[in-house]
């Protein structure tokens, strides 16, 4: 989570939906500071009349951006590997069976009230949802961006990514169906199916 008392906001980067260019971006132009670590997500009581602000992405790509990631970092992965073949290169449906359920969605991250010792939080405000898919035009809309921002592309998902069965996309659908019906995605055929 990203941070400006200055310009007061809060800008809350669940992984994988921009926040490595978001992190950038906000800590060099807008005087941002990473508090206490970028994916974290709460209100601290002192900042709640800060502005604040969430990325969302559609849960399919945003689940084969994770699954590209925990190929590309297994070790940096914060999902515990459940058996060998999960800490050597797991298919995109061992994945999603196995690890799927320890990442949280966005909506659970939004919805949660963290108990984070010696500082008290609140309920996460939620001023404005910028999604991934319009992230420029989005971000440019913010109420302290005063001149227009063309942010960079960071972290690009490999173009070889497989492609989701009937079975994976509805074990994804189920898993995030409140980030679907939250953030107004649908579950219509996005990804072509096998």
């Amino acid at each position: 989570m990203i941070i400006s008392h200055e310009l007061k906001y809060i800008a809350y980067l669940p992984e994988k939906c921009a926040s490595t260019t978001l992190h950038g971006v906000l800590c060099e132009q807008f005087q941002g500071k990473e508090y206490p670590a970028r994916h974290h997500v709460f209100l601290p009581t002192s900042c709640r009349d800060y502005f604040g602000f969430v990325v969302a992405r559609n849960p399919f790509l945003r689940e084969l951006s994770l699954y590209s990631w925990y190929l590309k970092y297994p070790g940096l992965c914060h999902i515990p590997p459940v058996s060998k073949r999960m800490r050597e290169q797991p298919s995109f449906e061992e994945y999603l069976s196995e690890c799927m359920k320890d990442v949280p969605s966005i909506t659970e991250l939004l919805d949660n009230i963290p108990d984070r010792k010696g500082e008290p939080c609140e309920k996460i405000q939620v001023h404005q949802v910028l999604k991934f898919e319009t992230l420029n035009q989005d971000f440019n809309t913010l109420p302290f961006v005063n001149k227009p921002v063309k942010l960079p592309i960071v972290n690009r998902v490999p173009r070889n990514r497989p492609v989701y069965t009937l079975d994976s996309k509805q074990a994804v659908f189920e898993r995030r169906k409140a980030d679907f019906e939250r953030f107004g995605y649908s579950w219509k055929p996005l990804i072509k199916l096998l």
